[in-house]
């Protein structure tokens, strides 16, 4: 009964994001034709247009790759 409860549950997520869609349409990842090179040319294109049109365009980078160095694998891999 667990694993029929399990398998509903992973349906009904399966169906809310297929529906509701919450990856922006330039995600890079997991979508044909899309890499960093067209994420970053539609990057610019926003801003330059951004520019253009006389607004203020401001970028914000964040680097998490520190974060994953932290992770204790030792510990994961236990837990797998």
């Amino acid at each position: 009964m667990e694993t029929a409860n399990e398998a509903g549950r992973v349906a009904a997520a399966l169906i809310l994001l297929t529906v509701n869609k919450p990856l922006p349409d330039r995600q890079p990842a997991y979508s044909a034709f899309r890499s960093t090179e067209t994420t970053i040319a539609g990057l610019m294109s926003d801003i330059l247009l951004a520019i253009d049109a006389g607004d203020i365009a401001a970028l914000a980078l964040l680097d998490l790759s520190v974060v994953f160095d932290t992770v204790d694998h030792t510990n994961q891999l236990q837990r797998l």
